[in-house]
């Protein structure tokens, strides 16, 4: 897909409120064209980010609906390029609505846990 295509798909077919529909074509929100976009390589980052702060705000502005508005159904619509398993979703949405976390990475945890520890004098 060249660049121009893709800055105009961008530019064209965006989240329109809090119903989360395209403004370009009326569809849910990201909506089939703007699925084309691509999400390979250096891509993938990019769009992980924009989807993952998108979906945080959808998962808001969507809260208590059933059907198509579940969290489950929305983490799927936003991250359709991202294999996710269902504890992968869970997990998930724990993040986006309460901040919850599991932890660090356990390369991280090991090596904070290996900082001398400092006390104020």
């Amino acid at each position: 897909m060249d660049r121009q295509l893709v800055l105009t798909i961008q530019r064209r077919h965006v989240p329109a409120g809090t119903r989360w529909t395209c403004t370009w074509c009326g569809r849910p929100w990201p909506c089939p064209r703007y699925r084309q976009l691509p999400t390979h390589g250096e891509l993938y980052g990019r769009m992980f980010a924009l989807m993952t702060m998108r979906l945080g705000t959808a998962l808001s502005d969507l809260a208590g609906r059933d059907g198509p508005f579940a969290p489950c159904v929305l983490v799927r619509r936003f991250l359709w390029f991202v294999p996710l398993d269902s504890r992968d979703i869970d997990d998930l949405i724990d993040v986006l609505t309460t901040g919850w976390h599991p932890g660090p990475p356990h390369a991280v945890a090991h090596e904070q846990a290996e900082q001398p520890v400092r006390r104020p004098a």
